[in-house]
């Protein structure tokens, strides 16, 4: 029902939009799982809460690739009052392998809006700075910096600019 909410319909491939359908989220009507992909994005502070609440502690330790850890990336959303959403996508029970996997962090912070960072990461480029300040203010436990590092105001996000920070 969390990941209902804030799903990503751009990146659903449960139900080809050629079919009219529109997703219900993770649970039908009648309880049972609708599908065994969810993706989602701009899940919040409630949303954060409600997962660290209910998912076990070993689902808490996974991890995509080298991102931070899923407990510490909600736990982070659930004190960020706001200035932190996460993406990525849950896998049902259907499948042996369901988890709930965080690929992306949009962080709002005002202080983080001057500081310059370059497609090319040239001489300029404050990326690592960057990185280091998100790191150490949320208590992140990535075993690498993010793939991607962008600047980013979307429509998900309230129309607020903020640092797009992605792990592959």
């Amino acid at each position: 029902e969390v990941l209902g909410r804030c799903r990503d319909e751009l990146r659903s491939t449960a139900v080809p939009a050629a079919y009219g359908l529109a997703p219900q989220g993770l649970i039908g009507a009648d309880g049972a799982p609708v599908d065994d992909y969810t993706p989602f994005r701009a899940l919040g502070p409630d949303g954060s809460r409600r997962l660290l609440d209910v998912l076990p502690e070993e689902a808490l330790g996974d991890r995509q690739n080298l991102a931070p850890s899923l407990g510490t990336l909600l736990a982070a959303c659930a004190e960020g009052q706001g200035r932190l959403l996460l993406s990525g996508y849950g896998i049902g029970p259907q499948r042996d392998d369901e988890r709930v996997t965080v690929e992306a962090l949009w962080v709002a912070d005002a202080d983080l809006q001057d500081i310059e960072v370059t497609e090319e990461h040239g001489p300029c480029c404050r990326c690592r700075e960057l990185w280091r300040t998100v790191r150490d203010r949320y208590g992140l436990d990535a075993e690498a910096m993010p793939d991607e590092i962008r600047r980013l105001s979307a429509d998900w996000t309230g129309g607020r600019t903020g640092w797009w920070l992605w792990w592959d």
